[in-house]
């Protein structure tokens, strides 16, 4: 199966996009093969866009490790202009996320305006790997701690740890 993939990338994150009504490309084996395919400098994640009734698009976003995850704001707003450019003309869309529908305004051929839902604060403080923090969920499951001067090495090397780490499996 050929596939025609984009890159993309919005506020730093990387990600590969294209647009395809084939269940088949959901799968995880195939998410990686075109992540393997497509690896440059980094990928953070996968964007298939498809059609969807009542909605301009609908979006479905996989991680680099070829897990889904409901959302991802930096995606949808490359999605967006993805869509305009390729697909549809409009500049103002609304697209149907893993966690919900979203409305979206092209400012410019850079600038998208994304409605987000609300962030709920889903646990109580939890502390692991001498920090505490809590789950928030933003669309998108995130574990938010407050970490005066953090470097970027430090955001990478703990970043990853977190995200491992056994509390969250």
């Amino acid at each position: 199966m050929k596939i025609n993939v984009s890159k993309c990338h919005g506020t730093e994150n990387h990600f590969l996009i294209f647009h395809s009504n084939e269940k088949k490309v959901h799968s995880k084996k195939t998410i990686l093969s075109i992540i393997d395919q497509n690896q440059s400098e980094r990928v953070d994640g996968v964007l298939i866009l498809s059609d969807e009734l009542n909605v301009d698009f609908k979006m479905d976003y996989y991680n680099n490790d070829g897990s889904w995850e409901t959302m991802c704001a930096n995606g949808a707003r490359c999605a967006v202009l993805y869509m305009q450019n390729q697909i549809k003309q409009n500049k103002e869309m609304i697209f149907k996320a893993g966690d919900g529908i979203h409305q979206a305004v092209i400012i410019n051929e850079n600038y998208v305006s994304l409605q987000m839902n609300t962030p709920k604060y889903c646990s109580k403080i939890i502390s692991l790997l001498g920090i505490q923090g809590r789950h928030v969920d933003s669309g998108a499951t995130h574990f938010v701690i407050e970490y005066p001067d953090i470097t970027d090495q430090d955001v990478r090397k703990l970043g990853a740890q977190i995200r491992y780490d056994k509390i969250f499996s």
